[in-house]
């Protein structure tokens, strides 16, 4: 069954397995065609099993942006020794009570609890999340392509988008090194192309950043128009190229290359001499 395209109130799960190349699938696709090929399209892969690296970032999205919802979706996992009798009974009782929710282990809880405090006590954050929609799905046709896409805004407010994100480092040249490295440029890209395409365009697109490790400190960053130009040109770029890959269905890997010496191991030579 084909997507249809517009905005739609789906869940973060079902938003990931529908129709759609999404940011993280195109930044896949930039990484290594074949790995894209292997992870959506040859049936053969199989996520990891461990997810823990990325609860805490969805836990302090879900209790930010939707708490309404947060207790059916999450559930403290209780510290339960398996090994004796009444622990096993303990946990079978605690996988009943937790069907269909994420457990999450009391130490990320808390954590995920104390960044979002530390965000509800920024007063522009506040402004941003007022009378806001989240987590709207949308999809959309690449005009040049015809192949589908979709976005998924976390803080749509008029003209003004809101991104959240968990850092390391919320300050400039750490976030802007992981915007780079993450491909949060392609992101804010196809958001804006994914709302052009309803007609809503956004004006402004401001990053919010809280830090992990305490006092969990804040940074709020507002895109400007050539980060947002560079995002929307790699957005169009990597789109021409996977319509290639699917028309040929030749999903280059890393190929033969020649290996040169790095430019650090010659100036540390030249350094000795």
């Amino acid at each position: 069954m084909k997507q249809p395209l517009g905005v739609f109130d789906y869940a973060n799960e079902q938003y990931h397995a529908s129709e759609g190349l999404s940011r993280s699938s195109l930044w896949t696709f930039k990484q290594l065609p074949y790995k894209f090929w292997y992870e959506k399209l040859s049936g053969q892969y199989e996520p990891p099993g461990d997810k823990e690296a990325f609860v805490l970032g969805d836990v302090v999205h879900a209790m930010v942006l939707e708490p309404s919802t947060f207790n059916d979706r999450y559930m403290v996992m209780p510290n339960i020794d398996k090994r004796t009798k009444s622990g096993k009974e303990l946990y079978a009782e605690v996988m009943i009570e937790a069907a269909g929710k994420t457990l999450v282990k009391p130490e990320t809880m808390q954590l995920a609890q104390d960044m979002g405090n530390a965000l509800m006590n920024n007063n522009t954050v506040c402004d941003l999340l007022r009378d806001a929609k989240m987590e709207k799905s949308i999809y959309w046709r690449h005009e040049a392509t015809g192949l589908i896409c979709k976005a998924r805004p976390d803080i749509w407010q008029g003209r003004i988008v809101s991104d959240l994100k968990t850092t390391i480092d919320a300050g400039f040249r750490g976030f802007q090194m992981s915007a780079y490295k993450y491909g949060y440029f392609l992101q804010a890209a196809m958001i804006y192309e994914a709302l052009k395409s309803i007609g809503e365009p956004f004006h402004n697109f401001v990053f919010i950043c809280v830090e992990k490790s305490k006092p969990h400190s804040v940074g709020l960053f507002m895109l400007d128009d050539e980060a947002l130009q560079f995002g929307i040109d790699m957005f169009h770029y990597l789109m021409e190229q996977i319509a290639k890959c699917y028309e040929t269905n030749v999903w280059p890997d890393y190929g033969i290359q020649k290996l040169t010496i790095p430019s650090y191991a010659t100036m540390e030579i030249q350094g000795e001499q």
